[in-house]
């Protein structure tokens, strides 16, 4: 270290500090977060795999299951860094086998390798790890040792061959038994890089050496074509009847499909024949993701229920040595409304909102008139009502004005029969006691 003393790792017993001047140990070990120096191992210590110096003089600590511990030496505090499974930007897994200082920026960068988890890169100016593992197109999660080469790249020893890693594109080579190594499998911890450049990896089935510069790389660019389009996993071709492609799918530049054929396969393909297995791809489709994908050797990529519009499907090759055609292929892709989407289906739609506004109208109109006219029928109802009562109440005076003065002529009329003796005179009273008699009867009804 800066001061002069040396930090030994020890997997079962911790940190050995050692003093060249007094020439004596101290032991130190990690328990509960914080770094104890102790006599005896206490059995709560963690347990440590790995360590690297950093440019300022501190301490990075691989452990087996508990992450990165950044150590400053000159005051024993620590900073812990685990994994977190619902926080992508946390290191990928808490067994770390091997640590890096990055060859370009070694004072913000550091690399970690994990048992499981893959391979991690700190942005130490934020805290955050970018991960890259099986799903981002590594061919292994376990990376047993990272060394880096007088150019600044990074050489990974893996369970599944020896990679090359360019940390200012992140863009990886992968080296297999086609090309010399032992054997796929390599062990933990075997590495060493000489003065010279010359680098040394150590497998289940020996060693590799080499000097990483004098491995000769293909430079051709290859072209990129598209060699299938499937549609619901049928391929497609020109000469189909009512075939959306009117040329060869590999000359075709835009192709219009309908909405329900949205689920769509494309193929590709980057002509570079040496190595065409390791041939690697990275493609993106604008309108409905951002990022590139991560380069990866598979040659298909699948969308489906993708929405009604425009979009450009771009995809980029490499060669076997990772030279990129950074221009790619493309192909403007149209996805078709929906009948029930179209302009006339809209057209429909306000035709039909209209006459339905109008209809409800109609009979909101037709409602009204019919209340009005029975507010008319009734009102003419108590009209005639009204007359009616007036009209009994009429002839109720009537009859009670004309009841009376009857009575009272009957009543003399009477008495004078009586008294005469005249039957014509008496005939004639009758005649008269008679028609008054009837009046007053219909008087009475």
């Amino acid at each position: 270290m800066n001061d002069g003393k040396m930090w030994i790792i020890n997997y079962v017993s911790g940190l050995d500090r050692f003093d060249p001047v007094s020439n004596k140990f101290d032991h130190f070990q990690i328990v509960n977060g914080a770094m104890k120096r102790v006599e005896n191992k206490d059995p709560l210590s963690v347990s440590l795999t790995t360590a690297t110096k950093d440019v300022d003089g501190s301490v990075w600590i691989g452990t087996l299951n508990e992450g990165i511990y950044h150590l400053d030496p000159s005051t024993l505090s620590l900073k812990h860094f685990s994994s977190n499974a619902v926080d992508p930007s946390t290191i990928s897994h808490n067994y770390v086998i091997t640590l890096c200082l990055d060859p370009i920026e070694p004072e913000r960068y550091l690399w970690a390798g994990t048992y499981g988890g893959g391979l991690n890169r700190l942005d130490r100016t934020n805290g955050k790890y970018l991960r890259f593992n099986e799903r981002t197109g590594l061919p292994s999660n376990v990376i047993n040792s990272i060394r880096p080469d007088k150019k600044g790249f990074l050489w990974i020893s893996s369970n599944h061959g020896l990679w090359k890693l360019d940390p200012r594109s992140l863009q990886f080579l992968f080296y297999d038994i086609n090309d010399g190594l032992q054997g796929l499998e390599y062990n933990r911890f075997e590495s060493y890089s000489a003065s010279d450049g010359k680098m040394f990896f150590g497998g289940t089935e020996g060693v590799n050496v080499f000097y990483p510069e004098r491995i000769l790389e293909n430079p051709h660019i290859p072209p990129v074509v598209f060699t299938d389009l499937r549609i619901k996993n049928r391929s497609i071709y020109h000469r189909n009847e009512n075939s959306p492609l009117s040329i060869s799918i590999t000359e075709t530049k835009n192709v219009t499909l309908q909405y329900s054929d949205n689920v769509i396969t494309l193929e590709f393909a980057a002509l570079d024949f040496v190595n065409t297995g390791k041939n690697q791809y990275s493609h993106r489709l604008s309108g409905f993701e951002n990022e590139w994908s991560a380069p990866t050797t598979r040659r298909t990529t699948t969308y489906t229920n993708l929405d009604p519009g425009e979009y450009l499907f771009t995809v980029k090759g490499s060669n076997g040595d990772g030279v990129w055609n950074e221009q790619g292929a493309s192909l403007a892709i149209t996805i078709l409304p929906p009948w029930y989407r179209t302009w006339w289906a809209y057209v429909l739609y306000i035709f039909s909102s209209i006459m339905l506004l109008l209809s409800i109208r109609q009979y909101e109109l037709k409602r009204l008139r019919l209340k009005d006219e029975l507010l008319l029928e009734q009102s003419r109802s108590e009209q005639l009502k009204g007359i009616d009562q007036m009209k009994m109440r009429f002839f109720q005076n009537i009859s009670h004005e004309f009841r009376t003065p009857l009575t009272l002529i009957l009543g003399p009329i009477e008495k004078l029969i009586s008294r005469l003796s005249d039957e014509t005179d008496k005939r004639e009273l009758r005649m008269m006691r008679r028609n008054a008699n009837r009046l007053l009867r219909l008087i009475n009804q």
